[in-house]
């Protein structure tokens, strides 16, 4: 996938272009370019672990698997691929019509000991929205998905928003090119010789 990107938080805010590659719930990898095509960052998240290349500072973060959380996103990483391919994470068996409306959406519910997770299906099955939420009905994160358009043979929304709202965190993406590709994972690569990335624990 490429397009244009939008992040928005307390720490940034920037618009750029992005490239994405992403297979199966399994590897991720990004680039953001900014102003005049200038390589902004790059990174890469397998099961193991998550790397952040800063091309403008020249720094590199690292970050090994298991964490509780993603960033600033409160989800496991398997959770976010899926929710990028527009895919509910959990087995479908796991959840349960919470509600049903008119126009044949409906409302989907998952909970368990710490966590309710909704997500909105219209008629035609296809995800719309999905919110995860505190016990407490704090919202915790949540990606809400526009109008679905064909990419040549894939079917994927023109606009995705995602959000933290607890650190104000919103990254949007608007993909202007989507294919399907046979790549190798996982995704990595190579830091200049000069950049020794940081261990986040």
């Amino acid at each position: 996938m490429s397009g244009t990107i939008q992040v928005h938080s307390p720490q940034l805010s920037a618009e750029g272009t992005f490239k994405l590659l992403l297979a199966g719930r399994d590897s991720l990898q990004g680039t953001v370019y900014g102003p005049l095509g200038i390589l902004a960052a790059r990174s890469y998240c397998t099961r193991d672990e998550l790397l952040v290349f800063d091309a403008l500072a020249m720094e590199a973060y690292r970050v090994r698997f298991p964490l509780r959380s993603l960033l600033s996103f409160p989800i496991r990483q398997e959770d976010l691929f899926a929710l990028l391919r527009c895919e509910l994470p959990k087995p479908d068996s796991s959840y349960i019509v919470a509600e049903r409306r008119a126009d044949g959406s409906a409302v989907l519910l998952h909970r368990d000991s710490t966590i309710a997770d909704l997500a909105m299906v219209d008629a035609s099955g296809m995800l719309r929205a999905y919110q995860r939420k505190s016990l407490d009905n704090r919202l915790l994160f949540a990606i809400e998905y526009g109008d679905y358009r064909s990419w040549d043979a894939t079917v994927y929304p023109a606009k995705v928003r995602l959000a933290a709202p607890q650190h104000n965190m919103e990254i949007v993406l608007v993909p202007d090119a989507i294919a399907e590709d046979s790549v190798r994972v996982p995704f990595r690569f190579r830091l200049p010789s000069s950049v020794r990335p940081k261990t986040i624990e």
